[in-house]
């Protein structure tokens, strides 16, 4: 999958226009409790020509936006995860802030509210496989077997959140069984390609047919309670990011017929930003491009020194 491909002209709208139409389609309130997107920098009076989709709001990506007469930045992860007391030029948050505003461009994340809909990264990614039957884990947990108790099904709905079309966790059938290596190759192909590899645990010839997908950091479920009671939802492969040592190994130990794919955490969620742009362009003719900045943070590996 290549990054980004340039629009044509479109309209001039507000940013009241956009932030509107972005909280009809992945209300904020739907969000996780530690979560805060929405318009993050930016007035809801100024004008949007022109939208610059990406990952991450890096000082790279705000350069992206200034050298192609973007007005408006949509970014899946927010400029802060956490509290900030000071907006000077003396952290690089600071400088970004004071950059956007001074540029007057706007900024605003859509991340967890986004990513509980069918456009966000995680059914994004079953899409792009090709997936088959794709249900939210909520949905398993609600129709799964007699042994998953009530009780348990409720602690993973109150864990996730409350919403009623959750998407963050989701299973679904390949079309046709293959092999683990031949979905590792079929999965790189698919997504943005960056320095980090992708890597896999589990026999390269097992046969493949469900997954579990979560798209971002997802090994919080890997030795859950609702894990453990249906038997991982009765996957054959769990395709996530940022996946650690202990979860993984634990894991492997308990499920040794459940493969594990790791996938750079970039290119997982790049993927679900076409929709957010198709979405817009479609509904209010706003103009909008991809990032062709790759915010993957590693940018070469071992591999590459013995090239």
């Amino acid at each position: 999958m290549g990054l980004s491909k340039s629009s044509e002209k479109f309209a001039k709208i507000s940013v009241e226009s956009v932030v509107s139409f972005l909280d009809k389609l992945y209300p904020v309130k739907n969000s996780e409790i530690w979560d805060f997107p929405g318009l993050i920098i930016g007035s809801a009076d100024w004008e949007v020509d022109k939208i610059l989709y990406a990952v991450d709001p890096t000082v790279e990506v705000i350069d992206e936006a200034v050298e192609k007469n973007c007005n408006f930045i949509f970014t899946h992860h927010p400029l802060f995860f956490q509290a900030q007391h000071q907006f000077s030029s003396a952290s690089f948050r600071g400088r970004i802030a004071n950059q956007l505003i001074d540029k007057r461009i706007s900024l605003y994340c859509g991340h967890t509210n986004v990513d509980k809909s069918k456009d966000g990264a995680s059914f994004s990614l079953a899409k792009e496989l090709n997936l088959k039957n794709i249900i939210s884990l909520n949905d398993y947990a609600d129709n799964s077997a007699d042994n998953y108790s009530e009780a348990n099904a409720a602690n993973f709905h109150a864990k996730r959140t409350s919403a009623s079309d959750n998407y963050l966790a989701v299973s679904g059938d390949l079309k046709s069984e293959q092999t683990l290596e031949e979905l590792l190759k079929n999965l790189s192909f698919l997504i943005p390609k960056t320095p980090s590899p992708l890597r896999c645990s589990g026999q390269k010839n097992k046969k493949i047919k469900k997954a579990v997908i979560i798209s971002g950091s997802g090994d919080y479920i890997l030795n859950s309670d609702e894990a453990i009671q249906t038997n991982f939802f009765g996957a054959d492969v769990f395709i996530s990011s940022d996946l650690r040592h202990h979860p993984v190994l634990d894991f492997r130990q308990t499920y040794p017929n459940v493969a594990v794919i790791d996938v750079p955490h970039f290119s997982g969620e790049y993927i679900c930003l076409g929709n957010i742009k198709d979405n817009i362009e479609k509904s209010l003719g706003a103009a909008g491009i991809l990032s062709n900045i790759i915010t993957d943070p590693y940018n070469f590996t071992s591999l590459d020194l013995a090239k």
